[in-house]
């Protein structure tokens, strides 16, 4: 009895020491992808031409009298396209940056336009109303936009050119990668 006793604890233990160094494994894969995700350094992509949408702004105003707001209306300026929602915690931090950058480029030629991707309007607007936001905010309620360019973490920006094609991308925002943009916008712009 003490033998068959044994070989329980045996295959449980190994059964256990199995899973163990599975959930290891897992936890492992998990966080090489939220780091990879988190570094967000901007790829280059292949210049290829910017995915079109027309898509409602998120907050409308009497100046902004238009019902939808296009990628070609900003043909010849340069395009920083953020895809943010109410919920992301980077999100909240990026916005005040953008209004910084905003204020300095787009005197420049550089559009900032943040496209929100939560399905429900109102917790955007309950986000703009806590976040300075002069630049374009708009709404894509089904996230077809995100789909189309690919977004897989928040927030995640694309550089377009003057000429509509696709130049880098990133996922994530930490202090670091607001200098590496600045410095990029800076050699862009001056």
């Amino acid at each position: 009895m003490s033998q068959i006793w044994m070989q329980a604890v045996r295959s449980l233990t190994q059964k256990h020491q199995t899973a163990s160094e599975e959930r290891r494994r897992v936890v492992a894969g998990i966080t090489g992808v939220i780091a990879l995700a988190s570094a967000g350094f901007p790829r280059q992509v292949s210049a290829k031409a910017a995915e079109p949408f027309a898509l409602p702004r998120l907050v409308a105003s009497a100046k902004d009298s238009s019902a939808l707001v296009s990628l070609a209306s900003f043909k010849g300026k340069w395009i920083y396209l953020d895809f943010w929602a109410s919920w992301c915690t980077p999100c909240r931090l990026s916005f005040p940056w953008m209004q910084k950058m905003h204020a300095r480029y787009q005197p420049k030629g550089l559009e900032i336009v943040a496209i929100c991707l939560d399905r429900d309007a109102d917790k955007g607007r309950q986000f703009l109303a806590r976040e300075a936001s002069e630049f374009t905010v708009l709404w894509d309620q089904q996230a077809d936009t995100a789909k189309r360019y690919g977004v897989a973490a928040m927030p995640s920006s694309y550089l377009i050119d003057p000429k509509g094609l696709l130049l880098s991308g990133h996922a994530g925002f930490t202090p670091a990668i607001a200098r590496k943009l600045e410095a990029e916008f800076e050699k862009l712009l001056g």
